[in-house]
């Protein structure tokens, strides 16, 4: 036994993608387990309501590119017992959840109930604004924590089409935004992409007077470009002294995807992908093979869009697990180094593998903040909440879902970047006390009994492990996603019920969770 556990507040992640999981996984996995006692979903934008019956089938298809989930789990797994934000929430309260949740109202879910299959290709009319603009309303008035959107490159949906936000201009997005200060409730988020600036938000918030909150991996630690980070820190903690509420939405691990090529989910925001996006397996296998297509594949790497997930770095791209022995000797080894060893250009050696591997190969791909020295000056920086889990999405690629155990024992802990206690307030009280969560992320009379238990000396989180457990039609194998499992955490109790013992989630639990819905600028955290 360690001389001593610490009891904190539990962890309130406030960027997950649990909209459709929570429908048929109410303890909302793997989250239940590693510390976190509330959660925020429809980050993005992206969800499933409002809806309209005719466009379900297109909402689970977007998702399950855009955030890398299964297709056929989500058909299978949703329910469809909800059309409007109202009837969602509602479904989500008869699912008892073990966490609470929030949700926000989501810029391309909205854009695709009033707009159908042209939500990802056209500028609404100025009556479908006005009725995009009611749908945030209603949302807001329902119980929505705010409005999420999202403008970044990295955001495809099905078949390769736009996410439908990311096609919108910026008098769309203020006159939905501007909403927020109608109704005097919630937050704006968005994943900003280049388009829109941390000024931009700052302007908004003159506007409305709501707090903005940006995520965009050009706020991450980036070897290419190790200021770039830093500097949106700068601006946005220049932007507060001036009294504007700008913030960033901060990620304290590194940004690693394990992908293959089959489903190139990193790669899709290259133009010489477009024509991927599409394929079907012996199409992909023709442009992978296609001398045209690797020439542009190498131009787009020559001169990468601004803020793509992936420019070039092939001594950041891993061979993770091959099938074919010729491919499985070089497993471990970054593209970068094999390529050297085979006297190949980066590109046809990863190509020429994959295809040697029937396309089967896993690789690993380290994207941003993999240098320590360079993220701690963000994880501690006053501009930033830390979040970005993305729980409930990528399930195919990566888990950060242990984002907050792993703050705790690689930052606080082994790396000293501060005390314990301003740690802990970093994971729980800050994040409520911005995004108005009443009553939560403090342990102090009068609150919710939100409460984690560990082992300072012990806590962090394990290696991702593959499990077969998602939603399946009957007759059909489950499909896998990656988890990860705590270390060093006794006991989650959410709303005072215990959702997990040290070992395991409790069996046959009733969601303790509340769905909240009370996001009044007037309301005290």
């Amino acid at each position: 036994m360690p001389a001593a556990f610490f009891l904190a507040p539990g962890l309130i992640d406030l960027h997950t993608h649990y909209d459709a999981q929570a429908l048929w996984d109410p303890s909302l996995s793997p989250s239940c387990s590693l510390g976190v006692t509330t959660v925020v979903a429809g980050n993005c934008g992206f969800g499933i309501a409002p809806n309209r019956p005719k466009h379900r089938d297109l909402l689970l298809k977007n998702l399950s590119v855009v955030e890398g989930m299964d297709l056929e789990a989500l058909r299978a797994g949703v329910q469809w017992s909800f059309e409007s934000f109202e009837e969602y929430l509602v479904a989500l309260r008869k699912a008892k959840p073990w966490l609470n949740m929030a949700v926000f109202a989501q810029h391309s879910t909205i854009r695709t109930a009033v707009m159908g299959e042209d939500a990802s290709h056209r500028a609404p009319s100025t009556y479908e604004l006005e009725q995009m603009r009611h749908e945030v309303a209603r949302a807001l008035r329902a119980g929505a924590i705010g409005l999420a959107s999202s403008f970044s490159p990295n955001h495809s949906g099905w078949q390769g089409a736009p996410m439908p936000s990311t096609v919108a201009d910026h008098q769309e997005l203020q006159s939905l935004i501007e909403v927020l200060g109608q109704e005097q409730r919630g937050v704006f988020m968005m994943a900003t992409g280049p388009r829109v600036t941390p000024e931009e938000l700052a302007s908004f918030h003159t506007l409305t007077g709501a707090r903005m909150f940006l995520s965009t991996v050009l706020t991450m630690y980036n070897d290419d470009k190790p200021e770039l980070g830093l500097s949106y820190y700068e601006r946005v903690a220049a932007l507060q002294d001036q009294g504007r509420e700008v913030y960033i939405q901060t990620s304290c691990q590194p940004l690693s995807f394990e992908f293959n090529l089959l489903d190139p989910y990193l790669l899709y925001s290259h133009p010489s992908f477009a024509g991927i996006k599409s394929a079907d397996e012996a199409g992909k296998r023709s442009h992978y093979e296609s001398e045209a297509f690797r020439k542009a594949f190498k131009q787009d790497l020559k001169n990468p869009a601004v803020g793509v997930l992936f420019s070039g770095r092939w001594d950041r791209i891993f061979v993770g697990h091959a099938s074919h022995p010729k491919v499985q000797r070089f497993e471990s080894q970054s593209i970068a180094a094999i390529a050297a060893c085979c006297g190949q250009d980066p590109v046809d050696c990863f190509f020429d593998l994959a295809l040697m591997d029937g396309l089967q190969t896993e690789f690993l791909a380290q994207l941003f903040n993999a240098n320590d020295d360079g993220v701690q000056p963000l994880i501690s920086h006053r501009a930033g909440l830390i979040t970005l889990s993305d729980a409930g999405a990528h399930l195919k690629f990566m888990c950060d879902a242990g984002y907050g155990l792993h703050f705790l024992g690689h930052w606080v802990r082994d790396r000293q970047a501060m005390s314990w206690s301003q740690g802990i307030a970093r994971l729980t009280s800050e994040p409520a006390q911005r995004y108005r969560i009443a009553k939560r992320g403090r342990l102090e009379l009068g609150c919710w009994a939100d409460l984690m238990l560990f082992d300072p000396i012990q806590v962090g989180i394990s290696p991702v492990q593959r499990v077969s457990d998602l939603p399946a039609a009957p007759g059909h194998k489950p499909a896998s996603r990656l988890i990860r499992r705590p270390q060093g955490l006794a006991g989650v109790w959410v709303n005072g019920t215990r959702v997990f013992d040290g070992q395991q989630s409790i069996d046959g639990l009733v969601g303790p969770g509340q769905v909240l819905d009370q996001f009044h600028w007037g309301m005290q955290p």
